[in-house]
């Protein structure tokens, strides 16, 4: 009987060991699955996230950062032709730009454009620090920001001076170059961070063509209003 009591107790010793060994195995694998998973879902969320950044590198995309104004001139039918007023960079891009221990310096321009156009345009940029630098701030001096507007002005000056207003709403908003090009020319006297054109708005404009205002907008489809419908009597 002892014989019999202490096989009994052994055996049920041993199933209920093999028990607690299995639920520790599944709980183990469990676990490992669910890390496995959330790993390889932050990590395709990663590479999601790096693909739109050199997306928007390459493309080198700035609509979103930009608010436009545009005027109606003529109206066609239900086409309304509009013309470029003016654009400004958006309240919370601006706001972002805005850091401590550097100087925010801005520069207006008021320049004509090949067809006519009288553009005011104002820039904007940060100073930022140089290599091996050790101060905490990056202040400039009177003389340099005196220095730096100047060539803000003759660089914004250039570009618009030699384009007609079309070209030049083309360069506002596909490109960077007036941005980089004030970067390169104040390079020698400080480093900037975040240039970028502000505002821009038209104060002049030359008397209105309708021809040119047409070749802008290229050709427009033809509304079904117009051309009427057949009616039977």
């Amino acid at each position: 009987v002892c014989v019999c009591v202490c096989f009994c107790f052994v055996l049920f010793c041993f199933v209920l060991f093999c028990f607690v060994l299995f639920c520790f195995v599944l709980f183990f694998v469990f676990l490992f699955c669910f890390c496995f998973c959330f790993c390889l879902f932050c990590f395709v969320l990663v590479l999601v996230l790096f693909y739109f950044v050199l997306l928007f590198s390459v493309l080198r995309v700035s609509w979103w950062v930009m608010c436009h104004e545009v005027l109606l001139f003529v109206c066609q039918g239900r086409m309304a032709l509009t013309n470029f007023h003016g654009m400004d960079l958006t309240t919370d891009k601006l706001r972002s730009l805005v850091k401590k221990w550097c100087t925010l310096i801005e520069a207006r321009s008021d320049t004509k454009t090949t067809d006519g156009y009288t553009l005011r345009m104002f820039a904007i940029g940060f100073t930022d620090r140089r290599e091996n630098h050790v101060k905490k701030n990056c202040y400039a001096q009177t003389s340099k920001v005196r220095r730096i507007k100047r060539k803000m002005i003759e660089c914004m000056r250039s570009v618009v001076s030699k384009n007609t207003l079309e070209e030049c709403v083309k360069i506002f908003t596909t490109d960077e170059s007036i941005g980089k090009d004030i970067q390169r020319a104040t390079k020698g006297i400080y480093p900037l961070r975040d240039v970028y054109l502000r505002k821009v708005k038209v104060l002049r404009m030359p008397k209105l063509d309708v021809n040119k205002l047409l070749e802008i907008h290229g050709e427009l489809p033809t509304s079904l209003e117009d051309l009427g419908m057949p009616v039977e009597e």
